[in-house]
């Protein structure tokens, strides 16, 4: 761990105040009321650092090992850059980060960029939810908030930050179907949008969010 990533530790932790605790508790809350089959025991994955209940499991470390780096994809294992990847940098944390993988069926996305930078985690992810199989009944759901940009009406917002999360979901299923080209039509996201699998659903609204909980597969 470099001494940037210790200093930056050492500042989330002198940030997170103990409002932004009780914030980042309730949004967990609405995230779980989110989940397609209102099933309420789930799992908690975060890329932050800062901790909010002890069962998170920190992807990119927590603050007192957080993890800086780039993609591994295109990246020789014999390249000096290899050591900046996540992956690289992950392995150095196996011991601290382990964890005991169970099966699931649903998986919530919220408050992500959507970045290429972390698709190595996503990618394998869907992988695990089975998402070439027209018989599971697996699916995804984006989660997102309207914040008012700077310089823009809310309304212009809206449709900024609803642009931005269309593209970066088109971009992430456009990689996994490079990842794992196990059909050539290109067509996976259509066909799991068809079948109810990739949703989106503002964590703001009550009302998607019943509707949510009232969906059936």
């Amino acid at each position: 761990m470099t001494d940037f990533e210790k200093v930056f530790g050492k500042f989330i932790d002198e940030q997170t105040k103990v409002d932004n605790r009780r914030k980042a508790f309730e949004l967990i809350n609405t995230i779980n009321f989110m989940h397609t089959d209102a099933i309420s025991d789930s799992s908690i994955d975060s890329f932050n650092f800062s901790t909010v209940v002890s069962s998170t499991y920190h992807i990119n470390g927590d603050t007192s090992n957080p993890i800086f780096g780039i993609d591994s994809k295109d990246i020789k294992k014999d390249n000096p850059s290899y050591h900046f990847t996540k992956t690289y940098q992950r392995i150095g944390q196996l011991e601290k980060t382990k964890r005991n993988m169970t099966s699931f069926n649903n998986l919530i996305v919220y408050g992500h960029s959507l970045n290429q930078q972390d698709y190595s985690y996503f990618l394998p992810i869907f992988d695990a939810l089975d998402f070439y199989n027209r018989n599971s009944k697996s699916s995804i759901t984006f989660g997102y908030s309207y914040y008012k940009l700077e310089n823009k009406t809310i309304d212009e917002s809206k449709i900024i930050e609803k642009n931005k999360l269309s593209s970066g979901i088109a971009e992430l299923f456009a990689a996994y179907e490079d990842y794992n080209p196990k059909y050539t039509d290109k067509r996976l996201l259509d066909s799991l949008m068809l079948q109810g699998r990739v949703k989106t659903i503002n964590a703001d609204d009550s009302d998607e969010i019943s509707d949510a909980l009232s969906s059936k597969f």
